[in-house]
């Protein structure tokens, strides 16, 4: 996403995330960590922040994660 939007341009996306570690909850299903998201975007130019957010229960896991939509920011 960072490599197509311009400086001070944004990408809201949705997903899940863990705010523990990195989870693989089905054959192509992640819960990437916060700390694992934040930093990726950080490292292309951009800052992550999370703008809304539910609980998502994983009955297998016996844990929920978070869904919702998350705001990428390019930085300059």
């Amino acid at each position: 996403m960072l490599s197509i939007i311009d400086v001070g341009g944004r990408a809201i996306i949705t997903g899940k995330w863990s705010s523990g570690d990195t989870l693989q909850f089905g054959g192509q299903s992640w819960a990437h960590s916060t700390r694992v998201l934040k930093k990726t975007a950080s490292d292309f130019g951009g800052e992550l922040n999370f703008l809304e957010k539910n609980d998502f229960w994983l009955p297998d896991f016996g844990r929920a994660i978070k869904r919702g939509r998350m705001e990428i920011t390019k930085l300059a």
